[in-house]
């Protein structure tokens, strides 16, 4: 049954418009950095829990450095983002060194409020954006594991 849901799952991101997969990015470390929090809030923590923190971590920075690769740095928000995610990226390497949950709450809070921003934007727009170099959903390609 897992490997059918990672199918659909791997399905849905091959096949998904590019803003409705800047939305599941932000979706996907929504999910991850929320588990972190959940394993860093136990009192006792397994090497597992440590593992599992370190993996989801690690996860979230590709998906970061993924966004950031995906970036037009000819425009104003690109150089934006592109400093919030750099921000993003420092916060949960921190975190993933000293195992503490602050710098996680943190960008989980601004993974929230850019997502909310960017479930509004795709509203506005219609659900369609082009990507960089004016490329079309089917042209572009963020590796990311799922």
């Amino acid at each position: 049954m897992a490997e059918a849901s990672k199918a659909y799952r791997v399905a849905e991101f091959a096949t998904a418009d590019q803003g409705k997969l800047i939305v599941m990015l932000y979706e996907k470390m929504e999910e991850e950095l929320s588990s972190v929090l959940e394993i860093l809030k136990k009192e006792n923590r397994t090497p597992s829990d440590i593992m599992k923190v370190h993996n989801s971590l690690v996860k979230t920075e590709e998906i970061i450095s993924e966004l950031m690769a995906s970036l037009n740095l000819d425009y104003e928000i690109g150089k934006n983002l592109w400093a919030v995610y750099d921000y993003w990226l420092w916060k949960l390497v921190d975190a993933n060194l000293e195992k503490k949950p602050e710098p996680v709450e943190e960008v989980l809070g601004y993974v929230k409020e850019l997502k909310e921003a960017w479930e509004k934007a795709l509203e506005n727009v219609g659900g369609s954006f082009k990507g960089k170099g004016n490329q079309t959903s089917s042209e572009v390609r963020i590796n990311v594991q799922i």
